[in-house]
């Protein structure tokens, strides 16, 4: 699930888990597959995590390079 309900805790959605990804984003830029593989131990399957990516690029927390094929975090100016 992506959001919490009454079946499904907080700490089993996907919510809860796009920190992770972005916790190593914010350090280094990776490769989709290198990224699963550091963060696969916090996700049920591989579609759990495509949905947290999915997430992360609509709310335009990361995006992708395609020069470089990578995953990067996006840093936004603040007023």
């Amino acid at each position: 699930m992506i959001f919490p309900n009454k079946a499904t805790i907080f700490q089993n959605c996907v919510l809860s888990k796009i920190t992770v990804v972005l916790d190593i984003l914010v350090l280094e830029s990776k490769s989709v597959i290198n990224l699963y593989y550091c963060v696969k131990k916090h996700f049920e399957d591989l579609d759990e995590f495509i949905v947290a990516l999915e997430v992360l690029y609509l709310l335009d927390k990361i995006d992708y390079d395609s020069k470089w094929k990578v995953l990067r975090y996006v840093e936004k100016n603040k007023m």
